[in-house]
C-alpha cells in the first residue's frame, strides 16, 4: 500500500478526517494503547507519592512608614534650604518607599540570610542528605531558591512572605523567624541612621549663626532624635504582621500535587501512546 493510499484513506476527498477510519486503527492498538496509558499514569502516581511533600508557611506583611512629614514641615517654613537640609538628613519626599525597597533588598541580601541561616543552625536540616558541609554561600543560592519565595500586591501594598519546607511546622516558623529578624536589622540600620544624622545636625548647628537655618537644624535634631526613639521601641519596626505564619495542613501541601500528576499521567500517556500508533501507521506506508 502506498502511501497515498493510505492517507487517503483517513481523510476523506473533501479533506476531512475519516473518524470511522481512525477509530478503527485505534481500536486495533487498543491494547497498547491502556499498556502505555497504564505505564505513564503508574510512573507518574508513584514520582507523586515518593517525592517528599513541600509545604508553604505564609506571613502577611504591611510595610511601616515611618516619615514624620518633616521635609513638608521645613519647606513651608524655610522654603528651599529647609528642603535641601531635610534631604541632607535623609528626609526626602519618597523616603516610604526607599524604606520599603530597602528593607526587601536587605531580606533578600546574601549576608542577612546567611546570618539567618548560621543563627539558626539551618544548615543540617537544609543538607541533611549532604555528605559533605555545603559553604554559606551555596546556603545563601538553595535557600533563596528553593525555599525563601517574596511575592508584592502592588496595588494593596501588602508584602507575602512564603517559606516552601518539607517539614510544614518549620515551614511557619522560619518564615516569622524571618520576619522578626528583618524587624530587628532594620531597626538597628535606622538607629545607625539616626545617630550619624545627629552628629551631622549638632555640627552643623554649632556652625549655622542665622536664625532661620538654626531652627531648621533644631527641628531636624528634633525629628532623628524622635526616630531613634521610635527605632527604639518598635518592634515591627519595618514590617507590620498582617498574619502570622501558620503551619498548613498535612494534607496541603504546595507540591507534588498528586491527584493533578496522576491525571497529567494519564493524559501524556493517552496522548504519546495515540500519537505512537498514527505515526507507525504513516511510517509503514
Amino acid at each position: 500500500m502506498t502511501g497515498d493510499s493510505v492517507h487517503s484513506s483517513l481523510v476523506r476527498a473533501d479533506g476531512e478526517i475519516d473518524l470511522a477510519e481512525l477509530m478503527r486503527t485505534l481500536w486495533k492498538a487498543r491494547w497498547f494503547i491502556v499498556v502505555t496509558v497504564t505505564l505513564f499514569t503508574l510512573a507518574f502516581g508513584v514520582y507523586a507519592f515518593t517525592t517528599p511533600r513541600v509545604y508553604r508557611g505564609s506571613a502577611v506583611l504591611l510595610p511601616n512608614s515611618h516619615d514624620r512629614g518633616m521635609r513638608g514641615l521645613l519647606e513651608s517654613t524655610l522654603g528651599f534650604a529647609g528642603g535641601g537640609l531635610a534631604s541632607l538628613a535623609g528626609l526626602g519626599t519618597d523616603r516610604s518607599t526607599r524604606q520599603v525597597e530597602e528593607a526587601l533588598a536587605v531580606l533578600k541580601s546574601r549576608s542577612f540570610i546567611e546570618a539567618f541561616i548560621a543563627k539558626r543552625d539551618l544548615m543540617k536540616p537544609l543538607f541533611a542528605d549532604e555528605e559533605r558541609q555545603p559553604t554559606p554561600a551555596e546556603a545563601y543560592r538553595f535557600f533563596t531558591k528553593n525555599v525563601l519565595l517574596i511575592e508584592r500586591d502592588n496595588k494593596t501594598g501588602l508584602i507575602s512572605l512564603h517559606v516552601e519546607w518539607r517539614d510544614r511546622t518549620m515551614a511557619a516558623l522560619w518564615a516569622n523567624d524571618l520576619v522578626d529578624e528583618i524587624n530587628v536589622e532594620m531597626r538597628k540600620r535606622a538607629l545607625e541612621k539616626a545617630d550619624i544624622s545627629l552628629k551631622f545636625l549638632e555640627t552643623e548647628s554649632k556652625n549655622t549663626m542665622l536664625v532661620g537655618p538654626q531652627e531648621a537644624i533644631n527641628r531636624l535634631i528634633d525629628a532623628q532624635i524622635s526616630e531613634r526613639m521610635l527605632a527604639s521601641v518598635t518592634q515591627e519596626y519595618a514590617f507590620q504582621i498582617v498574619d502570622k505564619a501558620l503551619p498548613p495542613d498535612a494534607d496541603d501541601p504546595v507540591r507534588p500535587k498528586r491527584r493533578m500528576l496522576i491525571l497529567l499521567g494519564f493524559i501524556i500517556g493517552g496522548a504519546a501512546s495515540v500519537g505512537a500508533v498514527l505515526a507507525r501507521r504513516l511510517v509503514r506506508l
